[in-house]
């Protein structure tokens, strides 16, 4: 390339110097031939005059030749001067010629880069195709992931409604369970104080029994003393007859005695009569009691089987609230990974109630 150049550089110094060799020539021959036409006129018109004058066809045929040849001078002058004004299209063509090349070596340079940014291009549009491709199988991935989803949304939605359901037979078996535990506490309260009620009338009975007791023991020391009373009688009497001295004293002593004992076996029988009574008040009581005991024997059956419903109940309850907590945390992952679809279906649903998490709580 650059030999070209330089090749080209030579010949246009060639031309440029030939083009002003032929100016300058062109320029001489032009006044040449003008001089020459101009004389050669005047003496054709001189000799064509003398010819005619003379006439002398040879003065007269060169007469005519000098015209001619004046005309021929003009001619050839005219001709350096088309020759002047196509040297100069000559020049303005060197000119369009050298801006030109000028133009050529730009473009040559534009080329390269052109060349260079087509090979860049072809790259890129190599990775663009690969990405292209990359792009086109994701595409189909997401595609095929997003039928999966959808599929997934729908039994998703379907099992929703489902523990939705559940959710809702969840919440009126915690209102009867809430119902029966509060039935529960009122028998519970109520069986504390009939309990307490035995209790005291528990207590009341061992008192009673205890002074029955004491009343026991007085009765057997009134009854010994009674006897011994009557031993005592009965010997006073086999000693009657021969004590008759000592039986007036006797009698004395054994009226006394008598209306003591009159007194004291009245006031023995008041209070076996009281014994009685109080007899009579215990066995009431004991009945009561024992009444009672199996009015509390029954409802301890029946706390105890409605303890065994409760824990079933609370067991069933656990294993459900289980699977809601499951569910929960199904929709929760299902709300960070699908927020739209999820908002959808829980604006077609019920409001979920919060559920203790502790059996105790209720």
């Amino acid at each position: 390339m650059e030999s070209g150049s330089i090749q080209a550089r030579k010949a246009s110094r060639e031309v440029q110097s030939n083009r002003e060799y032929f100016k300058d020539r062109a320029a001489t021959m032009i006044t040449i031939y003008q001089g020459v036409s101009g004389i050669a006129g005047v003496a054709g018109v001189i000799a064509l005059i003398a010819g005619v004058l003379l006439k002398d066809p040879y003065i007269l045929s060169m007469g005519v030749g000098l015209i001619f040849l004046g005309g021929g001078g003009a001619i050839l002058a005219g001709k350096y001067r088309d020759l002047k004004s196509h040297n100069q299209i000559f020049d303005d063509m060197l000119a369009e010629n050298s801006r030109l090349k000028g133009q050529v070596v730009f473009f040559e340079s534009q080329n390269k880069n052109l060349e260079q940014s087509n090979v860049q291009l072809k790259g890129q549009v190599g990775e663009l195709s690969n990405k292209l491709v990359t792009l086109q199988q994701t595409v189909l991935r997401f595609d095929q992931e997003n039928d999966e989803l959808r599929q997934s949304n729908e039994q998703l939605s379907g099992q929703i409604l489902d523990l939705s359901e559940k959710v809702r037979e969840l919440l009126e078996s915690v209102r009867k369970f809430n119902d029966e535990n509060a039935e529960l506490k009122n028998s519970n309260s109520a069986l504390k104080g009939h309990v307490s009620d035995l209790e005291t009338m528990k207590g009341k009975f061992e008192v009673s029994v205890g002074e029955l007791v004491k009343n026991e023991q007085a009765f057997r020391m009134m009854k010994e003393r009674f006897e011994v009373l009557q031993t005592q009688f009965s010997t006073a009497q086999e000693k009657e007859i021969a004590h008759d001295l000592e039986r007036q004293k006797i009698d004395l002593v054994r009226q006394d005695r008598e209306e003591q004992m009159l007194i004291r076996e009245e006031e023995g029988i008041r209070q076996l009569q009281l014994l009685a009574q109080k007899d009579e008040i215990l066995l009431a009581q004991e009945a009561e009691i024992v009444k009672g005991m199996q009015m509390l024997q029954e409802k301890e059956v029946i706390l105890k089987q409605q303890e065994e419903r409760i824990v079933q109940s609370l067991q069933s309850f656990a294993v459900e609230r289980a699977d809601l907590m499951r569910l929960r945390q199904l929709i929760s992952n299902l709300r960070q990974q699908h927020p739209q679809v999820i908002a959808q279906v829980e604006g077609e649903l019920v409001v979920f109630v919060d559920i203790p998490t502790d059996p105790r709580s209720y």
